[in-house]
């Protein structure tokens, strides 16, 4: 068989994205997913979802996540950045005793 060019009549034809369904994300994550948002070892996600420690939906014997559940508890145990010890503190020479003033005795 010889290799022939596709002719324009047997290209497949591309579909306009006006016309393709959209992607829909799934309602519930399962735990494989969830913990890939999360960044978490599958294990570690099924211990705090038995714990009741993160937020889930029970179907049956199963545990799903909401995204937007996950998200919210993301946000909720966000950790904002406070100003260094080395700001808020005397300076290194001053703690170590240099220029302070030498009690009497001894």
């Amino acid at each position: 068989m010889d290799d022939l060019p596709l002719s324009e009549a047997t290209k497949p034809k591309e579909i306009p994205a006006e016309t393709r369904a959209p992607k829909v994300e799934p309602l519930l994550l399962n735990l494989d997913q969830a913990a890939a948002l999360l960044n978490l070892p599958p294990s570690t996600l099924r211990t705090w979802a038995w714990e009741r420690r993160v937020p889930c939906v029970k179907l049956g014997r199963r545990r799903l996540f909401r995204r937007e559940d996950l998200e919210r508890w993301i946000s909720q145990h966000y950790c904002p950045v406070r100003p260094s010890r080395v700001d808020t503190l005397e300076p290194l020479a001053y703690r170590m005793g240099v220029g302070r003033p030498v009690g009497k005795g001894g």
